[in-house]
């Protein structure tokens, strides 16, 4: 009996001391070799495993060990191998192996000089969560059910009520839109040196600010002499519009007059043109004996000399006619040698 006895407080005292199955490792979760450990910070862990694993860029090189929940926040910490280097800067992400398959932390290193170490944390603002299988599938379900995709289809058939019977016109639109591209993409060279030129423009305006600005000031005086004189300025084009109106009814009343006139000079002009060639030829005529005549006379006295043959009859003719009387001659003596003229002298 005392055997008995002495056998039960054996195995319960050696179960009382020994480790339960709870604190075994997990199959798969332990990191061969050396290893460092890391945490990171994730707004919600979904339903990351102890044990998932940690690749960086594709290959694992470490196992999630612990997750944990702090201020409503998922804490994890990840041994990763000694061998591998992680910048401080790295990010961390949780991702789906497939779509239906198991979570594991995505690291993408960053580009800094600086490497975790053991008991580091990523950036808190560097961690981020995958969208799941499940997010997609509801924001499926809500484009489909609560979306737009009904208003897609009354889109669609208004298009086709408002572009029904036109196939030809809109062909041509588009025939049209396509050569106005072709014709641009073959200009892009005189596209681009307007570009340049405006480019130009806007540097010499850019340099020459003060200059602008100074003008600007100095053409304020003006613009404001100009609003006080606008009642005079709308004065004067009313005057102009008067004036305009004055010479209207004046051209419209010596319209017929000056049009008669024009008329009448029409034969005149013509005859003078007509004789233009036996005009031009008497003047040359009449400067060469001009020419001539002083060359001969030396003096203002031009001396005379005529002989006539006259028989008894024309010399009886003669005598009768000196003897009647007659108005005085210009060139006798107390006649004027131009009538009309005696104010201005002219007598012999």
């Amino acid at each position: 009996m005392l055997a008995v006895v002495s056998a039960f407080l054996l195995v319960v005292g050696l179960a009382g001391c020994s480790t339960g199955y709870k604190d075994l490792p997990l199959p798969g979760s332990a990191v061969g070799g050396e290893t460092y450990q890391v945490s990171a910070v994730f707004d919600q862990a979904l339903n990351l495993a102890q044990g998932a694993q940690v690749k960086v860029n594709g290959v694992s090189v470490g196992r999630v060990q612990t997750v944990d929940v702090k201020d409503f926040k998922a804490h994890v910490t990840m041994d990763i191998k000694a061998s591998v280097e992680i910048p401080d800067d790295s990010s961390a992400r949780l991702r789906y192996d497939t779509p239906l398959g198991e979570l594991f932390i995505q690291v993408t290193p960053g580009k800094s000089p600086r490497n975790l170490a053991g008991d580091d944390q990523f950036p808190v603002a560097n961690t981020a969560t995958a969208p799941s299988v499940e997010d997609a599938l509801a924001s499926a379900s809500t484009l489909i059910n609560g979306g737009r995709l009904g208003e897609l289809q009354v889109i669609a058939e208004e298009l086709n009520a408002a572009l029904g019977g036109r196939e030809d016109e809109i062909r041509a639109s588009v025939q049209r839109v396509t050569e106005f591209l072709r014709q641009a993409n073959a200009s892009r060279g005189d596209i681009s040196r307007a570009l340049t030129a405006l480019r130009s423009v806007s540097d010499v305006l850019s340099k020459r600010q003060s200059t602008i600005k100074r003008a600007l000031r100095e053409v304020g005086p003006a613009v404001e002499t100009l609003g006080e004189d606008t009642d005079k300025v709308i004065a004067l084009l009313a005057g102009a519009k008067d004036l305009a109106a004055t010479a209207k009814r004046l051209a419209l009343k010596v319209d017929d007059p000056l049009l008669t006139i024009l008329r009448d000079l029409g034969p005149i002009a013509d005859a003078v043109l007509s004789t233009r060639s036996s005009l031009r030829s008497g003047l040359d005529n009449l400067i060469a004996v001009a020419s001539q005549l002083e060359k001969t006379v030396p003096s203002e006295v031009l001396p005379l000399r005529a002989r006539l043959n006259l028989t008894k009859t024309q010399l009886n003719l003669l005598g009768s006619i000196a003897s009647a009387p007659r108005a005085p001659v210009p060139g006798d003596a107390g006649a004027p040698l131009l009538p009309g003229l005696d104010l201005l002298g002219g007598r012999r």
